[in-house]
């Protein structure tokens, strides 16, 4: 593992995957997680995370990025304490909700994607995860299918995705790792900060 990229879902992190792609590393993003590795984020979901797990899980991985990866930043660098971490930010947690509501209403109206997700033995076992990660990463209160990754109570929604940032630049700057702003266009309003981790802390 080389990079984490510790940013919430609607922060650039798709333009930021096909650019780190093209520069030749191996990146696992959500649907490599929710898909390779199921039952192993069912089990950190619920029970907490090991780090030899993760280590056996991303090896062979350059990069992760996207839930429920994301959320596990620390954790993952426990794992790789040689990996650097990218933050990627909105402008204003208001402009990070809109586009997060606007994805998840699209995928309730996606036939093919629920379709999936109810009728295959893959998007069942999937559906688990989502819903785990909801409650955990997001504070979504347990809801029947085909709902799911919805809360009510926008205000906490906001405060998670504030809390998670405010949390990856606390703690970087607590061990002293380098938390260099460099402002890059991965999609309107959307910030950039690089991590580097010391070898030595």
């Amino acid at each position: 593992m080389k990079v984490v990229v510790a940013s919430f879902p609607k922060c650039g992190t798709k333009t930021l995957h096909v650019a780190l792609e093209m520069l030749g590393y191996k990146v696992h993003d959500f649907d490599d997680h929710l898909y390779q590795f199921p039952e192993e984020w069912l089990d950190i979901l619920k029970h907490g995370s090991k780090r030899e797990v993760l280590k056996k899980m991303y090896d062979d991985i350059d990069v992760v990025c996207d839930m429920p990866a994301a959320f596990y930043w620390e954790e993952l660098l426990e794992a790789f304490p040689d990996a650097k971490v990218i933050l990627t930010m909105r402008s204003s947690e208001d402009e990070w909700y809109d586009s997060y509501k606007y994805q998840v209403d699209a995928l309730h109206s996606s036939n093919r994607f629920l379709a999936y997700h109810a009728f295959t033995p893959t998007g069942r076992k999937a559906r688990e995860v989502i819903t785990q990660l909801g409650y955990v990463v997001y504070s979504c209160p347990p809801q029947p299918f085909p709902k799911f990754l919805q809360n009510p109570n926008v205000q906490i929604q906001k405060r998670r995705y504030r809390e998670h940032n405010d949390g990856v630049l606390k703690v970087c700057d607590h061990f002293n790792y380098v938390v260099r702003p460099t402002p890059i266009e991965l999609g309107a309003g959307t910030q950039s900060f690089v991590c580097g981790v010391p070898t030595v802390k």
